[in-house]
């Protein structure tokens, strides 16, 4: 018998957060051994991504954030 992702989502969003954290880390690791995925593919896909992204800041489309501002703002939202 399969549950509707909405019935599922809802079940577990009534765990402790500790047991959240626990069946999210177990998904995601799954998702690693998804056998469709053909890491050349993947590895190309990242490669592309990357020259993409460089390539718009070479010229000049995207705004540069420093690393301590990304920290600063990362630790803000943690407290």
């Amino acid at each position: 018998m399969s549950l509707p992702l909405e019935r599922l989502e809802a079940e577990a969003l009534e765990r402790a957060p500790a047991d959240r954290a626990a069946l999210a880390h177990r998904l995601t690791d799954r998702l690693d051994d998804c056998p469709d995925e053909d890491p050349t593919e993947v590895e190309l896909a990242w490669q592309r991504e990357i020259q993409r992204r460089v390539e718009e800041y070479r010229r000049g489309e995207v705004q540069t954030v420093s690393s301590a501002d990304v920290f600063a703002k990362a630790c803000a939202l943690l407290k």
